[in-house]
């Protein structure tokens, strides 16, 4: 692969949503040009409005083929879709990250093209960050500030100099670079990610199944952090959802466990069950998200 420097002026960004969008306001923050392309032509002014693109491109080979760095910041489905095209029209020495929650489908497709474009360099990626709002307008550029960003290399001609670039790249951003197999990445997101997106789905609809005349202003913090992510919209998380189905239904099955656990000793007031509960479940809140 021919030697090339990585400009930190060049950056493309293939989809302007709420990271792509956090990712430019970052980027621009420590001097990058960011050029965005956008199949939602809404999403690609909110991002110029934001100012989190310097300029939109006329075509996605426009961006790709302008920049140094590329980054596909379009849901999983759409990145898979594109990443053909990134390839094809990537110049040479070009390093491609991408930040969909479910890393198994891209590796491998991005693994296949690798075998043919052995001049380009590609990193998986995904920002452990977010928020329950979508589009640029809820774009923030410190939204990646001092959060992990998972990033995997999968085999190519440079594969320790791709993974360094990014993770330069990345550190950029704020973020802390997080090696990880894309396998257990999505076995992580699925009990780390949709497992709480979905209980909180769950709570605001048993919430309101209970029976109980809910007066809202008796909800108090405790229900407003337990719901916050029920109002995450579906069509940012099907394809996910879709993709990581198994280690989902998994991690669903270990919760349905617990659940049945907690109501059995309701039902016999066993307190001394329910009180190792939550002493339990206190350390391991406190072992993956320390104070």
């Amino acid at each position: 692969m021919p030697r090339r420097r990585y400009k930190p002026e060049s950056l493309a960004l293939i989809g302007t949503g709420l990271i792509g969008a956090s990712i430019g306001l970052a980027a621009r923050g420590r001097g990058f040009s960011v050029t965005g392309w956008d199949v939602s032509a809404r999403a690609l002014r909110g991002a110029q409005k934001r100012r989190a693109i310097s300029r939109i491109a006329a075509s996605l080979q426009d961006a790709v083929a302008s920049s140094d760095i590329v980054v596909l910041a379009a849901p999983l489905d759409a990145t898979l879709a594109h990443l053909r095209q990134v390839f094809e029209f990537a110049r040479p020495g070009t390093l491609v990250i991408d930040v969909a929650g479910v890393k198994e489908p891209v590796s491998k497709r991005a693994a296949a093209l690798l075998a043919r474009r052995r001049d380009v360099c590609f990193v998986a990626g995904h920002p452990i960050a977010g928020s329950e709002h979508s589009g640029p307008a809820a774009a923030d550029a410190k939204l990646f500030a001092r959060r992990a960003f998972a990033l995997y290399a999968p085999p190519q001609t440079s594969r320790t100099q791709a993974y360094e670039a990014a993770a330069r790249f990345v550190r950029k951003l704020g973020a802390v670079p997080l090696r990880i197999a894309p396998r257990d990445h999505d076995r992580a997101m699925a009990a780390l990610s949709a497992l709480p997106q979905l209980a909180s789905i769950a709570v605001a609809l048993a919430s309101g199944d209970s029976g109980a005349a809910i007066e809202r202003r008796l909800a108090g913090p405790g229900y407003r952090d337990a719901t916050r992510l029920a109002e995450s919209g579906f069509a940012m998380w099907k394809p996910a959802l879709s993709a990581n189905r198994a280690n989902v239904l998994r991690s669903i099955r270990a919760m349905s466990k617990r659940v049945s656990v907690i109501q059995a000793a309701l039902q016999r007031r066993d307190w001394r069950v329910l009180g190792r509960l939550f002493s339990a479940a206190g350390r391991e809140r406190r072992r993956v998200n320390p104070r």
